[in-house]
């Protein structure tokens, strides 16, 4: 979900936009982050919260073509940094 998200944002910036002020009444920013220990901790509580909380919505575990494992998720060669200015 987070690359989809990152994808949208960063490759078609004018629907971003629109999507943003749309859904939310206002543009979402995002800064990227270099991924320390402290970080790297805090996104697998946040990624861990976030299946958690899926399976108390659906009541069904995610899926795990979507959903990836958090060890998976995370691995450092799914990372790589890019600079957008909306």
């Amino acid at each position: 979900m987070d690359h989809v998200w990152h994808l949208h944002q960063n490759y078609d910036t004018n629907q971003y936009r629109e999507d943003c002020l749309g859904f939310y009444g206002k543009l979402l920013r995002h800064s990227p982050t270099f991924g320390s220990c402290e970080e790297q901790k805090k996104f697998h509580g946040i990624y861990q919260k976030t299946v958690d909380y899926y399976l108390s919505l659906f009541t069904t575990e995610r899926p795990a073509e979507i959903w990836e494992q958090v060890d998976e998720r995370f691995q450092d060669s799914l990372f790589s940094c890019s600079n957008v200015d909306l």
